[in-house]
């Protein structure tokens, strides 16, 4: 059998097995129930990936320098999985913590911290791309999050009541980080 999550996949796998069943995803609930969030002085953004965003994050990472330049002091940058140091400095504090190929760890891991804002840009040229989960909004929330996704699927039909969304351009990213910052750390 395959197993896939988005629409586009699951129907290029049935061309294939007709053994192909759509998996809808979640996480266990431990991870999305109120909890105190450790709120700091500083806006704490997050990308939350594996390597697979990087081409697309350098796209689009001049927004992020140009933000880190007006708030430096205020923000800091968190990548867990994309090494930022081949994408050049920010000027705000800046960390990074390797990809954990152990889901479940990865879960836990963000249930011991918290952040603000999660940006999710997805290059969503292919169809495969298109395929993936929505999953990366529950992330956020296990981790006391809003998101700013690129406005693609899987992300254009979630509520615009519970996330934000920007076309891939430098300008629609640096609105959108303008917009969560305007919003605080309880956004």
């Amino acid at each position: 059998a395959c197993i896939g999550y988005g629409d586009f996949i699951v129907d290029d796998l049935r061309e294939l097995n007709s053994r192909t069943i759509q998996l809808t995803t979640n996480i266990p609930r431990k991870f999305v129930q109120v909890r105190d969030y450790q709120r700091g002085e500083k806006l704490r953004i997050a990308i939350l990936s594996g390597p697979g965003r990087t081409q697309i994050l350098a796209e689009l990472w001049p927004a992020l320098a140009e933000f880190a330049d007006r708030h430096t002091g205020k923000v800091e940058m968190h990548f867990w999985g994309i090494d930022p140091s081949s994408l050049g400095a920010l000027s705000c504090e800046t960390y990074f913590r390797p990809f954990d190929h152990n889901y479940q760890s990865y879960l836990r891991s963000l249930l011991g911290t918290s952040f603000d804002v999660v940006l999710v840009p997805l290059d969503h040229s292919t169809r495969a791309a298109r395929s993936k989960s929505p999953i990366k909004l529950l992330e956020a929330v296990a981790a006391g999050a809003i998101c700013i996704f690129s406005d693609a699927e899987p992300y254009s039909i979630l509520p615009d009541n519970c996330c934000l969304k920007a076309s891939n351009t430098i300008e629609a990213w640096s609105a959108a980080l303008e917009a969560a910052f305007s919003m605080g750390s309880e956004g």
